[in-house]
């Protein structure tokens, strides 16, 4: 963000200022700055997705962090660095309390691009500090290009469904801004070959001009929002969406719109998918965060005035205990220094939290907690049986508080209560009704007569196709009454069965707890004689028009399937139809698997989505026709115009010769690097022959990589085992790209020579024994772009291809010289097996006619 765009953002900042003194650069400036505002971001998006791990799905959270350069002003210490840590230590200690919570972080950063920073990493005690050290690292990360909302989106998009695998409705990004979709024109030489001179949502405008930049920037605008577009895209995958945005609200309006739908941001429903949460500095930041800091137990958010010297009603935070809650958290704070935090128990006791001191004892009950920062605080308290049951308080107060000056509490309550399906199935059989029952339970599974209090429970089927099948509500009188749901005329295939449970604490008037929500995942099944489809068809990626067949397997009892219609979700700017037809028809079934083929009718950068619908009936195609719904994807990129490339080689070649071929040869050095920003890399070492390879009894997977980092690294020698080190070179030609070769000793690619492209990432690499390169072992290193999603494909191809390779090389090498009188063997490249590797040879070893440089 520079220029033009800059001073805008500066005069926002400074209109905020004099409205609010929220942004002021000292804490004793800003007295009457409110840390959060309770009422913003409400929704159920994230117990969603907390009640989705809860079922014992695998999670995915994404954290993208801005890197823009206008957080020099916005955030100058960091401070979203702050919240972010702060929200997976609680998401840790989250997981912790389950035992059956899986959840996996990966981390990002955006400005002009999409950037990951750290790969899918499990959760746990051991894993925190790396996650933390990878959002530690955008504390330096302030000096980023533009703000480009598209490809922050569609990056996340993307990253996540590489990942997806069978629990694609059990993803979440954390999307983090401190300013609006912008761009910016390309002033320098510099500028243009870093950051190009097109987007992708619209590759025929070049940003050379302001006018051109604000042009491009509304096609990036639309195509977001549009019908079908990228936040469609987002939630026909399903995956939840936080956005936190750091600043005015009047600059949030597009953000919000993707995570929520606001500002009718797209056609497809947002429901239980996105929150959108302002924050204005490092206290409403922590208080942002900590909404997805415990996934199924969002908080209770309130803010109340701040008591002028004593403890006041007005100023009260109240939450009801009774003996079905067994601890309470909460995350509290107030807009001004120097106050004190009173809590007040039923029996009427105090205890005092004063700012940067240590939480002291509790009084008939176990406190314990930190400050977070010199005005926010965590708090625990925990049961012990002394004080309890009643009605607590939490006060802010402070001598001389000013008018305007608030207190902000997130609490939670964890109540020993849940609700439970009685006997769960995995399966339902459609065109059937079916008797369900339920119960309440504590978290050993134990049944739970009564609540302390009143409760109700609301039970819904949510198919992946078609209507949500609704159950009638329950209150505390008849939850045990088994319940009827008809399944006449849903569509077989995925679907959850989501149950809500409501609890009023007893006293008077009690405390409303935040729902309580259970997820079963199950199948709803095509009677027992029929055939079954899978829940899903990915088509892959495509970059062209031409038609892409896949065919899908039938499982289950024998019988006919035909493709009756299809549904579209999502279309890439550009494409205006895709159609997927299938060979099948009533007249003429499938029987054995289903072909279908998917066309669109031009090439666009995104995701094609949507749904199709098959009949089935069972063995003779005969008797009721039962329709079952599958999700398909096609992720569509366009290729690379060259179109700008040539022109500015003829530019070149007409202007001169000398110092457009310096400037260029100059531009090819820079440019010749590693991309991205990280490697995955995996390696395994063993015996191989022309014949015979270790590899064949080998598996390795994505738990086997270990993640290389690029980013401050020397991105022109790269050391990735003893044995391979790549070095990128700049190709003699105008036209001749730049390319990697494998250092120091022989070695062989999955290209077939000793040359890689710069983009090393998906290749593999066979460097024999240094010191024994003829008979010793061969080390097949596999580098791998982060999310490792091709090491199955690259290791069947070393598999198949490595021997003989690794044969020619060795045979390019010549005959390994003999021992001579009285001293050890010596191999071609001069070194004792088992020795030092000795100077490598500039030229030919002995007796090998072109040396393995030709390689």
């Amino acid at each position: 963000m520079k220029g033009g765009r800059l001073v805008r953002v500066l005069l926002v900042c400074a209109a905020v200022t004099l409205l609010g003194g929220q942004l002021a650069a000292g804490a004793a400036s800003r007295p009457e700055a409110a840390a959060v505002d309770p009422t913003n971001g409400a929704g159920d998006a994230i117990q969603r997705f907390g009640s989705c791990l809860a079922a014992g799905s695998t999670g995915d959270l994404l954290l993208v962090l801005d890197t823009s350069a206008s957080l020099q002003t916005t955030d100058p210490d960091a401070d979203r660095v702050t919240a972010a840590k702060y929200m997976v230590e609680k998401l840790a200690d989250y997981v912790a309390r389950g035992e059956d919570l899986h959840l996996r972080v990966a981390v990002a950063g955006f400005a002009s691009s999409f950037a990951p920073k750290l790969d899918w990493t499990q959760l746990d005690s051991t894993s925190v500090g790396s996650i933390e050290s990878a959002i530690e690292s955008f504390e330096s990360q302030d000096t980023g290009f533009e703000t480009d909302y598209w490809n922050a989106v569609t990056g996340a998009r993307r990253y996540l469904a590489d990942e997806a695998g069978d629990h694609a409705d059990c993803q979440a990004w954390v999307w983090f801004s401190d300013g609006m979709f912008d761009l910016d024109k390309r002033d320098t030489d510099g500028e243009r070959a870093s950051y190009g001179l097109t987007k992708p949502y619209d590759p025929t405008v070049e940003l050379e001009s302001d006018a051109a930049a604000d042009k491009v920037q509304a096609a990036g605008q639309k195509d977001l929002c549009r019908p079908g577009g990228v936040a469609d895209a987002l939630r026909f995958q399903g995956v939840t969406t936080l956005a936190v945005g750091l600043g005015d609200s009047d600059t949030f309006g597009l953000m919000e719109g993707v995570a929520n739908g606001s500002g009718s941001c797209g056609t497809r429903s947002a429901a239980h998918l996105g929150d959108f949460l302002l924050a204005q500095e490092v206290d409403s930041l922590l208080f942002a965060f900590d909404k997805f800091a415990d996934p199924a137990n969002p908080p209770v958010q309130t803010q109340k005035p701040v008591c002028n010297g004593a403890v006041c009603s007005q100023g009260a935070h109240v939450f009801f205990l009774d003996d079905t809650i067994s601890k309470v958290r909460i995350l509290g704070g107030a807009s001004i220094d120097g106050y004190d935090a009173i809590l007040v128990d039923p029996a009427g006791g105090r205890t005092t939290l004063k700012p940067g001191q240590d939480v002291p004892r509790g009084t008939g009950v176990e406190l314990s907690g930190t400050w977070e920062s010199p005005r926010t605080f965590d708090l625990e308290i925990a049961k012990t049986g002394e004080v309890w049951s009643g009605k607590w308080q939490l006060v802010f107060v402070a001598d001389g508080a000013p008018a305007g000056a608030l207190g902000s509490t997130n609490i939670r309550l964890f109540g020993d209560v849940q609700p439970a399906w009685v006997n769960p199935q995995e399966s339902l059989s459609v065109g059937e009704s079916h008797q369900l029952e339920f119960r309440l339970e504590n978290a050993a599974g134990t049944p739970i007569p009564e609540v302390l209090g009143s409760a109700s429970l609301e039970a819904e089927l949510r198919p992946q196709g078609g209507e949500v099948v609704e159950l009638p509500t329950l209150d505390e009188g008849n939850l045990a009454s088994p319940q009827s749901v008809d399944l006449t005329g849903v569509s077989s295939g995925p679907a959850v069965l989501v149950l809500t449970l409501s609890v009023t604490t007893k006293g008077d008037p009690g405390t409303t707890l935040q729902p309580e929500v259970r997820e079963y995942r199950l199948k709803l099944a095509p009677p027992a004689s029929y055939p079954t489809l899978p829940t899903s068809v990915d088509f892959g990626a495509g970059d062209d028009t031409k038609p892409v067949t896949v065919t899908l397997p039938l499982g289950g009892e024998p019988g006919c399937v035909w493709l009756t219609g299809s549904e579209v979700a999502s279309l890439p700017q550009g494409v205006s139809k895709a159609s997927v037809t299938s060979t099948s028809s009533e007249a003429d079934p499938a029987t054995g698997s289903v072909p279908v083929t998917i066309s669109v009718d031009a090439v666009g950068n995104g995701l094609v989505g949507g749904s199709l619908t098959f009949a089935t009936t069972p063995k003779g195609c005969s008797g009721q026709q039962v329709p079952v719904t599958v999700k398909y994807r096609y992720e569509l990129r366009r290729p690379r115009d060259t179109t700008v490339f040539l022109g500015l080689l003829i530019a070149i070649v007409v202007a001169g010769v000398l110092l457009p071929v310096g400037m260029l040869y100059l531009m090819k050095w820079r440019t010749a690097t590693v991309p991205g920003s990280s490697l995955a890399v995996a390696s395994a070492r063993g015996p191989v022959s022309s014949a015979d390879s270790f590899l064949a009894s080998v598996t390795l997977g994505h738990q086997d990589t270990r993640v290389l980092p690029l980013e401050g690294a020397d991105r022109r020698s790269i050391v990735v085992t003893p044995w391979v080190t790549l070095r990128t070179k700049v190709g003699l030609g105008l036209t001749e790209p730049g390319f990697a070769t494998v250092d120091p000793g022989p070695a062989v690619t999955s290209s077939g020579g000793r040359k890689l492209p710069l983009a090393v990432q998906d290749r593999w690499v066979a460097a024999l024994d240094p010191s024994n390169p003829h008979h010793g072992d061969v080390e097949f290193v596999f580098v791998l772009s982060p999310t490792a999603s091709k090491l199955p494909e690259l290791l069947a191809d070393a598999r198949n291809r490595g021997p003989e390779l690794v044969g020619r090389l060795r045979e390019s090498l010549g005959s390994p010289p003999s021992a001579p009188p009285g001293g050890d063997e010596v191999d071609a490249w001069g070194a004792t097996p088992g020795g030092p590797l000795p100077p490598q040879p500039t030229g030919s070893p002995p007796g090998a006619p072109g040396g393995y440089d030709q390689w």
